[in-house]
């Protein structure tokens, strides 16, 4: 099975862009963000290691973190960034292997995975897809999304890696400033590319 990784910046529109792939081409694609979600809300060892690591404050009164505060602290304080990632991460992939097995019998599959080259991970993967925007269309998105203040917006970009190196590793860059129908163009051109 041919497996594509999907990366990009924040709002640049990745998982806009992955849902598309999975309509136009019925292949399943895995999202990294929603496994990390799952284990940081439902596994009791990582919750435990959370409250040991980050505090009580964190967390909300359903005795899940709280994955706002968690951001907060995590895009300020890189030690406890990286902290995290080592608790969270090994449970992603492990269940990125686990789609993998249960996808096999396909030609190809996508994976949504924000921290592809941040991890070191693109081996993982038979090819990498950047999908890049231009930094005003991503701080305007960002704005909009999150509701914060300009400044706070170009913090949240800047502690990601560039976008220029993800785009100097890329083995397909997807161009997310027009319309839905020109991005939908390229994921039909993504998936004419991979056969």
């Amino acid at each position: 099975m041919f497996s594509i990784g999907l990366t990009g910046g924040i709002c640049s529109g990745k998982t806009q862009f992955a849902a598309l792939l999975e309509e136009i081409s019925g292949a399943a694609c895995f999202n990294a963000d929603k496994s990390a979600r799952k284990h940081l809300e439902e596994d009791p060892e990582i919750i435990a290691e959370i409250r040991k690591v980050f505090g009580d404050s964190i967390f909300r009164s359903d005795g899940k973190p709280d994955r706002e505060s968690l951001r907060a602290i995590i895009f300020t304080n890189s030690d406890k960034r990286k902290v995290l990632e080592a608790l969270i991460h090994p449970k992603v992939w492990a269940d990125y292997e686990d789609f993998k097995q249960r996808e096999s019998h396909k030609s190809f599959s996508f994976a949504d995975i924000p921290l592809i080259y941040e991890t070191n991970s693109q081996h993982r993967v038979d090819a990498v897809a950047v999908v890049a925007t231009s930094p005003d269309t991503q701080i305007q998105r960002l704005i909009e999304r999150r509701g914060i203040p300009r400044d706070e917006a170009q913090k949240i970009i800047a502690s990601q890696l560039p976008q220029s190196h993800k785009l100097h590793f890329a083995d397909y860059l997807i161009w997310n400033d027009g319309s839905l129908g020109a991005l939908a163009a390229q994921a039909k051109i993504l998936i004419k590319n991979i056969f």
